[in-house]
């Protein structure tokens, strides 16, 4: 993997960072199928930094759910 590769990825903190929201809640919408599929490294999990842009540009649509609940990333 490049350095420009390892740059994309991003770890549970820099997900929440570029969402607003907690660590705890970035979990809670992995766990929902809510966010983009992240990457498994090891025993690391990272998301890419494209697919959450792709995601939020789409307006996040597995986010855009009847069910959706308090504190739940909102995307208009």
């Amino acid at each position: 993997m490049t350095a420009d590769a390892i740059e994309t990825l991003l770890n549970v903190r820099g997900v929440a960072q570029l969402l607003a929201v907690s660590t705890r809640q970035v979990w809670r919408l992995h766990a929902q199928g809510l966010l983009p599929e992240p990457v498994r490294i090891g025993g690391s999990v990272r998301w890419r930094r494209e697919d959450l842009a792709a995601w939020l540009n789409a307006r996040c649509p597995a986010s855009q759910a009847d069910g959706r609940k308090e504190g739940q990333v909102q995307c208009t």
